[in-house]
């Protein structure tokens, strides 16, 4: 399954702030995107977020690193033309699925042709099987997606997205930690007393947890009467020319590390491009990732320095609003300092916020960055 035309990294360019003829109502500002376990997600943060950009004048909106939508949807939620891009396949899926697509919901035929034993005339590849055994699922585990993932790949573009997201979904809930960096599927099989984890929810079949997760994408489907699109983008790639751009980086500690996403996540990466994953397995390590390129904004040197330049292609931007952590690099000062020289007014406001996995507390900080509109005459 190689990458789709829509997925392939180039320049975006962000929806034009267009209309349907055939608006629903209004939209409701007080919808939420389903249940991610995704890390450094905002989804318990939308009503805070909301808050504060609710206050801004704005008609278009991009999410320049959207991972799983949840701030991508809150914006469409608000009425917004949204451009939702991410560098990851799998977040553009999950993107489509909740941003893009407006109508299409996955139906019980569709759901039921995706579980099915194989056909006698199917071809029956054995991918994770073979590659992943005893490494993050049970055999039959492996089995099931080996089956499920090139059904996914044939149904209809939005279709394939919310199978995708809720497959994406039902893999998270498996797995140790809902992470994917490391060998240890022995977390899950031994039989010892747990501090951590949900060994009830691991043990549900694949189909069980598939279907839950369906149900809830399908519910959160809807249109808010604008074009809102995904893209698959590098960050510093996209061309915005929205209204508004929200960034939400990788957070870069004190001590130099970052959060890498493609190393945590490349196995759902891999679903995404089930043909050719085992060409681009990295075998070098336990783990056996799937050979993504790292973002420069998580580059323990120069990630600082990325920021920064990312920070300064946004210079034309009506309002700038950027999510960071306050033991942050570089430091909340440093960012609403670069901001205040594109002669910007800047709001900073802070928020406590319990981390999952972290070790110290931090707070959630958010900078807008507002420049005074032009007034013609």
């Amino acid at each position: 399954m190689g990458q789709p035309d829509s997925t392939k990294r180039r320049a975006s360019k962000a929806p034009r702030a267009e209309v349907k003829s055939d608006a629903p109502l209004a939209p409701k500002a007080d919808r939420r995107p389903p249940t991610t376990r995704y890390q450094g997600s905002k989804l318990s943060l939308l009503g805070w977020l909301h808050e504060h950009l609710s206050t801004l004048d704005f008609d278009s909106a991009t999410d320049l690193m959207c991972g799983t939508g949840s701030v991508a949807y809150l914006l469409k939620s608000m009425g917004k033309s949204t451009l939702a891009n991410d560098a990851l396949r799998a977040n553009f899926q999950s993107a489509r699925a909740l941003v893009e697509n407006s109508t299409e919901q996955l139906t019980t035929g569709q759901v039921s042709g995706l579980l099915e034993p194989y056909a006698a005339d199917e071809a029956q590849l054995s991918v994770v099987a073979s590659e992943y055994d005893g490494v993050f699922f049970l055999p039959d585990e492996n089995r099931f997606l080996d089956r499920i993932v090139p059904r996914i790949a044939r149904l209809s573009s939005a279709s394939r997205a919310i199978a995708f997201h809720s497959l994406f979904q039902a893999c998270l809930m498996k797995r140790p930690f809902n992470l994917f960096h490391r060998k240890n599927l022995h977390l899950r099989t031994a039989k010892v007393a747990r501090s951590f984890g949900n060994k009830t929810t691991w043990e549900r079949p694949f189909e069980e947890l598939f279907q839950r997760a369906v149900r809830e994408t399908n519910a959160a489907v809807f249109d808010n009467g604008r074009v809102n699109q995904a893209s698959c983008s590098d960050a510093f790639a996209v061309r915005v020319a929205t209204d508004l751009v929200y960034l939400d980086p990788p957070y870069l500690r004190a001590k130099g590390s970052s959060f890498r996403y493609a190393d945590a996540y490349h196995f759902l990466e891999g679903l995404t491009d089930h043909d050719e994953w085992q060409t681009k397995i990295d075998r070098s390590k336990k783990h056996l990732p799937y050979r993504a390129a790292q973002s420069s904004l998580e580059d323990r040197k120069h990630g600082a320095e990325a920021l920064s330049e990312l920070i300064e292609a946004q210079r034309s931007v009506q309002e700038v609003v950027v999510s960071y952590r306050s033991a942050g690099v570089p430091s909340i000062e440093v960012l609403e300092k670069q901001l205040r020289s594109q002669h910007r007014k800047v709001r900073v406001v802070h928020k406590a916020n319990r981390y999952a996995l972290a070790i110290h507390d931090s707070a959630e900080v958010l900078l807008v960055g507002s420049r005074p509109k032009r007034v013609h005459g």
